[in-house]
């Protein structure tokens, strides 16, 4: 009996179709939630970053005078100073963590090396668009200095033209 339930395609349609998501689709959908919870973390975290860098800029343009005034402003600043590296720290670790997500998400979707690929094609275009400036920038100064001896020929015989005028 267990045997013709298992080869009958309705009754395994039928247990498919009760076994509800795949554990695929559901891991996605985990990874996304955690992507999206990652995204608000990094915009909550960089909005914190500007307002202690805020906090730091004025720190540094307090100008009290005193005793008082001077070690209350080296505390602030301090405490600002700190402040900016934690976050910056924070936000470079979610960076990394969010690009494991991305990763593993991209692998679930099939999709890891289409962007891997794409990402080196891109790479390679924009080294090669820095190399042809760069060649573009020699062969113009090559040029320049190749031409310096005929401009001084034109500019000397115009100038000496210019006294026999004269």
């Amino acid at each position: 009996m267990l045997k013709d339930i298992l080869t009958n395609s309705r009754h395994n349609v039928a247990i498919i179709k009760k076994g509800g998501k795949d554990p695929k689709s559901a891991l996605i959908g985990n990874l996304e939630e955690k992507l999206i919870t990652i995204d608000a973390e990094l915009s909550d975290l960089t909005s914190r970053l500007l307002q202690a860098q805020v906090v730091r800029i004025k720190s540094g343009f307090d100008s009290r005078k005193g005793l008082i005034g001077s070690l209350q402003n080296k505390f602030y600043t301090a405490a600002a100073n700190e402040s900016v590296s934690w976050h910056s720290k924070q936000i470079k670790m979610l960076i990394n963590e969010r690009k494991k997500v991305v990763d593993t998400l991209d692998k679930l979707k099939g999709v890891y090396w289409y962007k891997r690929i794409r990402r080196i094609f891109n790479l390679c275009f924009i080294l090669l668009i820095g190399v042809l400036m760069a060649w573009v920038a020699v062969i113009g100064v090559i040029t320049a200095i190749y031409a310096l001896p005929i401009l001084l020929c034109i500019f000397g015989v115009y100038f000496f033209m210019q006294k026999k005028v004269r």
